[in-house]
């Protein structure tokens, strides 16, 4: 079921901390806010083509830990391609 999910104080204060633990710069807040959305979405995985900062492993590992530490489901991040496999869908 799709639901939007609004800009909140939680959704703010996640980008924030992800400028903060995630490696993503505050030149790249949009990014940030791309995984605070996909996280309170409660999003399986986040899909970019961004493999310089996000699909990257680097990053992957400290969002992981992230979302460990605040008791969150791991939101994980990939190329379309590597979603594709994670869901086993064969993309062309």
């Amino acid at each position: 079921a799709r639901r939007l999910v609004p800009t909140t104080a939680r959704v703010r204060r996640v980008a924030w901390e992800s400028v903060e633990t995630v490696a993503v710069t505050e030149n790249h807040l949009g990014d940030a806010f791309h995984i605070a959305y996909s996280i309170e979405g409660r999003a399986f995985a986040l899909v970019t083509w961004d493999t310089k900062d996000l699909a990257r492993d680097h990053a992957r590992r400290r969002l992981r830990e992230y979302c460990w530490r605040r008791g969150l489901p791991e939101l994980r991040i990939g190329t379309p391609i590597e979603v594709g496999r994670w869901l086993d869908v064969r993309i062309t």
